[in-house]
């Protein structure tokens, strides 16, 4: 093979990293229902919260809130070594899979899908409580993924990886 042969070959294997990386991560949309990227949480820390066990959301490096069937009132670590990822980072994991605030995360008339799970919704939001990331469709279980795409939200973000045996 000859010298342009080679360079051709890694051009075509790095397109291809690159094409299967960008398939494989998990992407942000811009906009779901009333939640915006760059706008407000659905669900802010100190403001009571009627229908959340904690009632009242601690302040937080991050905030994590996923919608999906199963993640009813779980709170970091009880949502599985994602929340126990979250919580070394500082941040704040909540399931808040319930009608009562369906509308808040632009779920009003759908919730039959989240109990049928096929319907699901991550939403992060930084220290001041403002969306970074809005990912329909994916599960707490995804959240590993997603937090690499925000390691800026913690300065623990690769030692909690590495406690927690995540790679990153």
């Amino acid at each position: 093979m000859t010298l342009q042969g080679s360079i051709a070959t890694f051009g075509v294997i790095t397109a291809l990293m690159i094409v299967l990386y960008s398939v494989t991560s998990p992407h942000s949309v811009g906009r779901y229902g009333p939640l915006s990227l760059g706008g407000p949480a659905p669900l802010q820390p100190g403001i009571d919260v009627a229908v959340h066990p904690f009632l009242n959301i601690p302040q937080s490096n991050f905030y994590v809130y996923a919608v999906e069937k199963g993640a009813q009132w779980c709170v970091w670590a009880e949502c599985g070594m994602p929340g126990a990822l979250v919580e070394c980072m500082g941040g704040w994991l909540s399931g808040e899979a319930h009608p009562e605030n369906a509308d808040l995360f632009g779920l009003e008339g759908k919730w039959d899908q989240v109990e049928n799970e096929t319907v699901s919704l991550l939403v992060v939001a930084d220290r001041q409580s403002m969306i970074v990331g809005i990912y329909p469709g994916l599960r707490v279980n995804d959240l590993p993924q997603i937090l690499k795409k925000h390691a800026d939200l913690s300065p623990m973000t690769r030692e909690c990886f590495a406690y927690h045996g995540a790679p990153f």
